[in-house]
């Protein structure tokens, strides 16, 4: 029970706000790595390197976005975290396989767009949850560059040969395209 003068549902938004920075932090790690691994052919390193750079803004704005209820106070009156161990673990599972000594291109494609399909449902729930001013910032700056970021995976799967991602990432785009 929190006292009267403590705005609970706000801090329980920042623990939120602060476990999807992590996993946005991760994410640029995450990227990172690929990009160090994969060289050839040279566009690759490109493309995962602007990937991570993506995941560092999105890290920017959530960042953002906990300084936005702190200084407003702001909260609804309840949010649910449910899901982050499940989401900790599908994470931790992608990372040990992407540092798997024999990935190849396509399979770290594939690493890829699983991440993304976490990451996004991820945000979409955290939206409802935000105050105005962090909501129209998270959603001008993590969902509006959705197809850039989808763009890249899209290049890299041309790369690696692999044609079986395209259906995953128009739902992503359909799904990033339904919340603006």
């Amino acid at each position: 029970m929190c006292p009267r003068w403590y705005n609970c549902a706000a801090m329980e938004l920042l623990r939120f706000l602060e476990a999807c920075s992590t996993f946005e932090r991760r994410g640029i790690t995450f990227y990172r790595r690929l990009a160090g691994r994969f060289h050839d052919p040279p566009e690759a390193s490109r493309l995962w390197t602007k990937m991570s750079d993506m995941e560092a803004g999105h890290f920017a704005i959530l960042t953002l976005s906990q300084d936005l209820v702190q200084m407003t106070g702001d909260a609804p009156s309840e949010i649910t975290s449910a899901t982050f161990d499940e989401t900790e673990d599908r994470l931790t599972a992608l990372e040990s396989q992407g540092e798997t000594p024999s990935l190849t291109l396509a399979e770290a494609v594939h690493l890829a767009v699983a991440w993304e399909e976490i990451e996004l449902p991820r945000v979409l729930a955290l939206l409802p949850a935000l105050p105005p001013e962090a909501r129209r910032r998270m959603l001008s700056g993590l969902l509006a560059e959705t197809d850039l970021h989808y763009d890249c995976l899209t290049a890299l799967a041309g790369l690696a040969g692999v044609a079986s991602i395209d259906s995953r990432l128009q739902t992503l785009r359909q799904t990033a395209l339904e919340a603006c």
